[in-house]
């Protein structure tokens, strides 16, 4: 029989295909935290999570399914029946389990839950736009160096060889016939002319 293992807002719920609740693991009433764990609950397992399936385990339940692809869980459904009766019923639960006393203060708790879900997924979303920024800022400081140290190749090896600094304009094309050729001995004018022809 199969085990649906869904992380809530106010916990975890291991509920069957008949809609059984078969074990249940709270998070700590707090807005804030629950945001955070419910979140967590996208990308990897939660200690609530485990702690649900080893109770069932103890069961002799042995097939579990959650709701995201995360470490640890090899059946995953997406939007099942079971989720969708667990959401439409979660306020039942949560005053059935004593989380909250009433339908208003699981209005007021939602209310809060949201708003601090919606701070978290922000600062995810502006810790993702800060690394781009700061990669694009490494490339733009590679560039440079890259420039610089070109620039520096093309003055020392331009007092050794001056023709193919003033025939090979493209620096990446400069400083692969120079890792190339090495000494100018090693390239003389004809093979410069058909570099410069090629090179078009």
């Amino acid at each position: 029989m199969k085990v649906y293992i869904i992380p809530t807002f106010i916990g975890v719920f291991g509920i069957s295909e008949e809609n059984k609740i078969l074990a249940f693991r709270s998070f700590p009433k707090d807005p804030a935290k629950m945001a955070e764990k419910f979140k967590l609950s996208e990308i990897q397992m939660l200690e609530e999570e485990k702690q649900v399936r080893d109770e069932l385990g103890r069961k002799k339940y042995r097939e579990f399914v959650f709701n995201a692809r995360k470490e640890g869980a090899r059946n995953v459904e997406f939007n099942s029946d079971t989720e969708k009766y667990l959401k439409e019923n979660l306020r039942k639960f949560a005053i059935e389990r004593k989380i909250i006393n009433n339908q208003t203060e699981f209005n007021e708790l939602f209310t809060k839950f949201s708003l601090e879900l919606a701070k978290v997924k922000i600062k995810k979303a502006v810790q993702r736009d800060s690394l781009i920024v700061q990669t694009n800022g490494a490339i733009e400081e590679l560039d440079k160096t890259i420039n610089i140290l070109v620039e520096r190749l093309r003055e020392w090896y331009g007092l050794h060889f001056p023709e193919m600094d003033r025939i090979i304009s493209n620096h990446e094309k400069f400083v692969t016939l120079v890792e190339k050729f090495g000494k100018r001995e090693n390239i003389d004018e004809k093979d410069l002319l058909e570099i410069k022809t090629s090179l078009k």
